[in-house]
């Protein structure tokens, strides 16, 4: 799963004109594909910005992102 973890360059992605968002629905969990369930594998560089990841729901900013990718609105 490797793979999984490659970073992309910023002409290789677009943050739609957001802030990075480590709540995203998207994003892997610290122990995302962990061999040791003790170990993350994934450490945020700004610890104090909250946990990485999450399965609840669309954050604010996921949501943001869709209606801007969709040209939808905003109210």
């Amino acid at each position: 799963m490797a793979y999984a973890f490659e970073k992309y360059s910023l002409d290789e992605i677009t943050h739609l004109g957001t802030e990075y968002d480590y709540g995203s629905v998207m994003h892997y969990g610290p122990y995302g594909f962990a061999i040791d369930p003790d170990i993350p594998t994934i450490v945020p560089i700004f610890a104090e910005l909250g946990d990485i990841g999450q399965r609840e729901g669309f954050s604010d900013n996921d949501i943001l992102k869709i209606n801007r990718l969709y040209e939808c609105p905003q109210h």
